[in-house]
């Protein structure tokens, strides 16, 4: 495998497994800061006898969609800007919106603001998930293609397992280590650790070396679904019928989520 190919694979799949390790240490305190900031959590967990939890479910529902809607509509045209600018580009600055993000929700102080962080967020990682997974195709043969994505996808499953462990021992550091015993300000601050991971992340994603795909090189680069559909008729048959049951799959999972 030749030197840039190993780099970048290992650098993209450093940078996944930093940014889901942040985002997947907030995922779990998500609920309770929102309960905090609509002032329903007045005392910490571990001191009440129990939890409106109830109270939080149409917020968290609004976030998730805000989140996905704004992340489905950057991913829809961040392969386009990608091509133009560089792939390597747009990654680093959605690195760079991911920190800006981990430091504003730790001075949140309502369920709108909460909002709007979350569908920036949403932006971001429409810049910088479906860039990645291009660009680590690029960069590998087609015989190492399969093995390559596997591995970064793996290394984002693992993240997923240690990140709400390290939301539990940040949140439990914030309490009993720093003091902090209001309930708003002990679910806030743990939140820095999205921008303590991504900083690292955003360092790594400069390292990156930009691959072109055979297809950016031999004809100019065209955007519109017009010529997304010219492309997929043009493809062969068996290439549509395995595209085609991907987009179901894909949708039938964005909808069980």
């Amino acid at each position: 495998m030749q030197c840039h190919v190993k780099r970048n694979v290992l650098l993209l799949c450093i940078i996944n497994f930093l940014v889901m390790l942040g985002f997947g240490a907030f995922n779990l305190l998500r609920p309770y800061l929102v309960l905090a900031l609509k002032g329903v959590l007045t005392e910490l967990p571990e001191e009440v006898a129990s939890i409106s939890a109830s109270e939080a479910v149409v917020e968290l529902g609004l976030m998730m969609s805000a989140f996905m809607a704004t992340r489905s509509i950057m991913a829809a045209v961040s392969g386009y800007l990608g091509d133009v600018f560089g792939r390597k580009k747009l990654i680093s600055l959605g690195l760079a919106l991911y920190i800006a993000i981990g430091l504003l929700y730790a001075i949140i102080v309502n369920v709108d603001q909460l909002m709007v962080l979350r569908a920036i967020q949403g932006v971001a990682s429409g810049m910088v998930w479906p860039l990645a997974q291009a660009l680590i195709a690029d960069s590998v043969s087609r015989d190492f293609r399969g093995r390559a994505i596997s591995l970064y996808t793996m290394f984002s499953n693992v993240a997923r397992i240690i990140g709400p462990m390290m939301g539990v021992l940040a949140y439990s550091i914030t309490v009993n280590v720093l003091g902090f015993r209001d309930p708003l300000s002990a679910f806030r601050a743990p939140t820095v650790l999205i921008s303590v991971f991504c900083f690292p992340a955003l360092i790594a994603s400069l390292a990156i070396i930009e691959v072109k795909s055979t297809s950016q090189t031999e004809r100019k680069i065209e955007f519109s679904l017009s010529s997304y559909f010219r492309e997929f008729k043009n493809l062969s048959r068996d290439v549509k019928r395995s595209l085609t049951v991907i987009y179901i799959n894909g949708l039938a999972n964005g909808i069980a989520m």
